[in-house]
C-alpha cells in the first residue's frame, strides 16, 4: 500500500474517511425511513382488515339473508320447525377484542322479510332486509328482539322468533359451548358429590372421564354435581340465570342419553330450585367457583344408585363429549 505524504495527500486521506463515516450514516437513514415506511404500510392495511371486520353491514347482510332462507324452509315445510340459531360468538384474546369489538343486532320477524338492526340504533342508520317466500297459509308473528341465540319456529301455521327460552326448544339447543376449538386432549372439569350415597357414582363418572376424555379442552368451565334424593326419579338441574344455554344443552343432552340407555325410567330436565341451598358442600363449590364455569346437578333416585355405576358414567361421558363436539 502506498501513503501519499504530502499536505494534499493527507488532506485526501481524510476526506475518504469522512466520506466513510458519512456513507455508514445514510445507509442508517436508509434503513430507519424503510422501516417507518414499513411501519406504516402495515398499520394502514391492519387498520383496513379491522374496517372489514368490523363492518356491521357485513354481518347484518349475512345473518338478514340467513334467517331469512330458515324462513323459506319453514314457509314451505308441512309440519312444525324450530330451529335454534345462535349468532356467531366473540374471540375473547385481547387481540380480537381490540380488532373485532363485539357486535349487538336487532333481529325483527316481519311480515314478508327478516330485518336486522344495529342495536345501539343511530339517526338515519336504515336496517339490512332480505325477503323471504312466505305461504298463504302462515301466519306471521312479527317480533324484534336483541339476543345472540334466537328461535325461529313454525308451530301449526304461526311463524315466530323468540328469544332463548327453553320451552320453546324442540331439541338440545344446537349452540356451539365455547368460540373455537382448541387443540386438546384434556378435559377440565369438577366433580362434587353431595351425599354419602354418590361419593362411589361420582368416583366412577370421574374415572371415566379421566381416562376417556374429549377431543376439546373447555378450560375447566364445567361442574357436575351429584346428589342423591330416595323416593324421587331422577332430575337433572341446570344453572340459570348464568350460563342457561350452555348448562341447558348439556343437561338436555344427559337426559337424551338417559333415555336411550335406560327408556323405562322416569326423568326430567328443570332449572335449578335451590334444593341444595342448605348444602354446606354445594354452597363451599359455589362460592370457589369462577364466573364463567356452570353446573349441572344430577340428582339421582335409588334406580340410578342401585344401577352398574359403569353404565351410569358411560352414559355422562357420552353427553359431555357430544356437548363438546
Amino acid at each position: 500500500m502506498v501513503y501519499v505524504v504530502g499536505k494534499r495527500g493527507l488532506s485526501s486521506k481524510y476526506s475518504r474517511r469522512r466520506l466513510g463515516k458519512r456513507g455508514n450514516e445514510d445507509v442508517l437513514t436508509f434503513w430507519i425511513w424503510e422501516l417507518l415506511v414499513v411501519g406504516m404500510i402495515f398499520i394502514v392495511i391492519l387498520l383496513a382488515i379491522r374496517s372489514i371486520v368490523t363492518s356491521n353491514g357485513y354481518w347484518k347482510k349475512y345473518y338478514s339473508m340467513d334467517m331469512a332462507l330458515i324462513a323459506d324452509l319453514e314457509n314451505t315445510n308441512q309440519g312444525d320447525f324450530t330451529v335454534n340459531y345462535q349468532l356467531k360468538g366473540q374471540a375473547q384474546s385481547f387481540l380480537m377484542k381490540v380488532m373485532a369489538p363485539p357486535r349487538l343486532f336487532e333481529i325483527a320477524l316481519k311480515y314478508d322479510s327478516i330485518e336486522v338492526s344495529d342495536a345501539d340504533k343511530q339517526e338515519n342508520q336504515y336496517p339490512t332486509i332480505f325477503p323471504y317466500s312466505k305461504h298463504k297459509t302462515i301466519n306471521v308473528n312479527a317480533n324484534s328482539l336483541i339476543s345472540d341465540f334466537l328461535v325461529l319456529s313454525k308451530t301449526g301455521s304461526a311463524l315466530s322468533l323468540e328469544d332463548y327460552h327453553v320451552g320453546t326448544l324442540s331439541k338440545c339447543a344446537s349452540l356451539q359451548p365455547f368460540d373455537s376449538h382448541k387443540d386438546m386432549t384434556t378435559l377440565g372439569y369438577d366433580i362434587v358429590s353431595i351425599n354419602d350415597e354418590t361419593n362411589n357414582m361420582a368416583a366412577s363418572v370421574d374415572n371415566i372421564l379421566k381416562n376417556r376424555p374429549p377431543l376439546l379442552d373447555p378450560a375447566n368451565d364445567l361442574a357436575i354435581i351429584l346428589s342423591y334424593e330416595p323416593n324421587s326419579y331422577f332430575t337433572i338441574f341446570y344453572s340459570t340465570p348464568d350460563n342457561e344455554p350452555r348448562s341447558h344443552k348439556l343437561g338436555c343432552l344427559i337426559g337424551t342419553h338417559y333415555a336411550r340407555s335406560f327408556p323405562d325410567n322416569s326423568y326430567d330436565v328443570l332449572p335449578y330450585d335451590g334444593s341444595l341451598s342448605s348444602s354446606m358442600i354445594f354452597n363451599n363449590y359455589k362460592n370457589g367457583k369462577s364466573a364463567d364455569q356452570f353446573f349441572i346437578i344430577l340428582k339421582l333416585s335409588d334406580k340410578e344408585i342401585s344401577m352398574d355405576q359403569n353404565d351410569f358414567a358411560m352414559l355422562i361421558q357420552d353427553a359431555v363429549r357430544e356437548y363438546y363436539r
